[in-house]
C-alpha cells in the first residue's frame, strides 16, 4: 500500500509540475499576444505587424525571424526574462491567425529591382538597427563629413567611425548577444549604411578628437582608457572626469591608453622625468626645449613645432623619442620610416595626435613642404579615386617628432619650425638593454606615467 501511495504522490507531483508549466506557458503566450502591434493582411493572405524600431515604426512580415527575435527582445526587456521558444511558436500561430482574419487591409511597398538580393540579410540588417539603437546609437557628422556614433556599454560611451572595424564588431556583438547567433557580414554593413546615411544627413555636426581637445576654458586629455575618464587641464589645476558632455573623443584603433595622474607625486613629476632621457645635468637649455615642445602638444590646435633629435649612434635618440611621444600619445607602431607619398603622411596624421619618424637621413624637398604644412596647418588635395573632376582633401595640424644621426633639416622653412635637441653618444659601459631602460621607465614612474601628468597639467595651464 506504501509503494502504491508513493506511485500516486509521484503521479500527482508530475501532473501538478506539467499543469504549472501549461499556465506558465499559457501565460506567456497571452503576454507575447499583447506586444503583438497592429496587424495587418495582403489581398493574398500574407500577414504583417508593425513594430518600433528606436522612433522609426516599420512594418514586417509576421513569419520573419525579425519579427519573432523582435517579439523576443519586447517580452525580455518588458518582464526581465526571457520567454520560452513553445510560447513564442504558439503566440506566433495565434498572431498570424488573428492578423489573417481582422488585420486591416496592407498593400506592401513595390521592390526596387530585382537583383536577387538576400531578404534574409534585410531582416538581418532591421533587427540589427533595432538592437544597436538600444545601445544609444546616435550617429552625427563632422566638418569633413565623417561620420560617428555613440555607444553605450555598461554605462560608458564610446565613440566609432561608422566605417570603422570598431564598429563593425558592435554590430556584430550587440546581434550576438541578443540572438546567440552570427550576422551575416552584408547585413552588418547594409547596417553600418544606414547609420552612415542618416548621421550625414539627418544628424548634427559635431567636433571628434583623437587625444587632445578645448571645451570653453579648459583643455581635455584623452587617456583613451575603457572606463572613458579624462584628464579636465583648467587654471586651478586639473581633475579626472567621466564622459564630458559636448567633447567625443574617437576610439582610434591604436592609440594606447595613459595612466591616471597621481596628485601625490606632481611635485616629483617633472625631475623624474628629467632623469628618463639622455641630458647633461647641467645641460638646463635643452631640458626646457624638449619639455617646452612637450607641454606644446597638449594644445588642441596649433601651429606645433617640430621637435628634431639629432645625435651619435648610441645616444638613445629612438628612446628619447618612444618617451617625448609616450607621455602624451602612447600608441602601437608609434615610431615609423618617414612616407614615400604625401597622402601617406596625411594619413597618418588622421589617426594619431603625434606623428614620430625614426632613424632619418634625408628629407627630400616634397616632404620638407609637407612637414612644414603639416607643422602650421594646411590640407593636400587629390583626384578622387576613379573620378575625373572630383577632389579628396587632407587636412592636418600634428606635433611632430624627428630623430636621425645627421642634420636631416636643411631647407629654411623646415628649420624654422624646429626645436633642435641634439643628445650626446653614451659611452659603452653605461649603455642599458631597452627592457632594462623600460623598467627602469616604469620603476621611475610609479603605475606608469602618473607622476609626469601631474606636472604637465599644472605646467600646460
Amino acid at each position: 500500500m506504501t509503494d502504491d501511495k508513493t506511485g500516486d504522490d509521484k503521479i500527482a507531483s508530475v501532473t501538478q509540475i506539467t499543469d504549472a508549466k501549461t499556465r506558465r506557458g499559457a501565460t506567456q503566450v497571452d503576454k507575447l499576444m499583447s506586444l503583438c502591434g497592429q496587424l495587418k493582411r495582403t489581398d493574398k493572405g500574407a500577414t504583417f505587424a508593425e513594430i518600433e524600431d528606436g522612433n522609426i515604426t516599420k512594418t514586417v512580415s509576421t513569419s520573419s525571424a525579425v519579427y519573432r527575435k523582435w517579439l523576443q527582445i519586447e517580452y525580455t526587456d518588458k518582464h526581465g526574462t526571457a520567454p520560452s521558444r513553445s510560447s513564442v511558436t504558439s503566440a506566433l500561430e495565434l498572431i498570424e491567425s488573428r492578423a489573417a482574419r481582422r488585420g486591416v487591409a496592407y498593400t506592401p511597398p513595390p521592390t526596387i529591382g530585382d537583383d536577387g538580393a538576400d531578404d534574409g540579410s534585410k531582416e538581418q540588417a532591421d533587427l540589427i538597427i533595432a538592437i544597436a539603437r538600444r545601445h544609444g546609437v546616435s550617429p552625427y557628422h563632422t566638418r569633413d563629413g565623417r561620420v560617428f556614433v555613440d555607444v553605450t556599454t555598461n554605462g560608458q560611451r564610446k565613440t566609432m567611425d561608422v566605417e570603422s572595424k570598431d564598429f563593425f564588431r558592435f554590430l556584430t556583438g550587440a546581434y550576438y548577444r541578443y540572438t546567440k547567433e552570427a550576422p551575416a557580414p552584408d547585413a552588418v554593413r547594409s547596417a553600418s549604411k544606414v547609420f552612415d546615411a542618416e548621421g550625414e544627413h539627418d544628424g548634427p555636426e559635431r567636433i571628434v578628437s583623437l587625444r587632445i581637445a578645448r571645451h570653453e576654458e579648459s583643455i581635455l586629455l584623452n587617456l583613451a582608457r575603457p572606463d572613458g575618464r579624462v584628464v579636465e587641464i583648467h587654471n586651478n589645476g586639473y581633475r579626472i572626469v567621466t564622459n564630458p558632455p559636448g567633447v567625443r573623443f574617437e576610439s582610434a584603433p591604436l592609440a594606447r591608453p595613459l595612466p591616471l595622474p597621481d596628485k601625490a607625486k606632481d611635485d616629483d613629476g617633472l625631475k623624474q622625468l628629467r632623469e628618463l632621457f639622455n641630458l647633461p645635468e647641467d645641460d638646463d637649455d635643452t631640458w626646457l626645449l624638449l619639455l617646452g615642445w612637450i607641454v606644446s602638444t597638449f594644445w588642441p590646435e596649433g601651429p606645433f613645432p617640430i621637435l628634431s633629435i639629432t645625435g651619435e649612434q648610441g645616444a638613445a635618440k629612438s628612446t628619447a623619442t618612444k618617451w617625448a611621444r609616450g607621455i602624451v600619445d602612447p600608441c602601437t607602431a608609434g615610431m615609423r620610416s618617414l612616407p614615400r607619398k604625401q597622402e601617406d603622411l596625411f594619413i597618418h596624421a588622421d589617426g594619431s595626435h603625434i606623428l614620430a619618424f625614426d632613424n632619418v637621413s634625408s628629407i627630400q624637398p616634397w616632404l620638407s613642404d609637407a612637414l612644414c604644412i603639416l607643422s602650421t596647418g594646411g590640407g593636400l588635395g587629390r583626384r578622387s579615386l576613379y573620378q575625373n573632376r572630383h577632389e579628396t582633401a587632407f587636412e592636418a595640424q600634428k606635433p611632430v617628432i624627428i630623430n636621425g644621426i645627421t642634420e636631416f633639416a636643411t631647407r629654411p622653412d623646415l628649420l624654422d619650425r624646429c626645436v633642435l635637441v641634439h643628445l650626446a653618444a653614451i659611452p659603452k659601459t653605461e649603455r642599458k638593454q631597452p627592457s632594462v631602460m623600460t623598467g627602469d621607465f616604469e620603476k621611475a614612474l610609479p603605475g606608469g606615467r602618473r607622476p609626469v601628468h601631474g606636472g604637465y597639467a599644472q605646467s600646460a595651464t
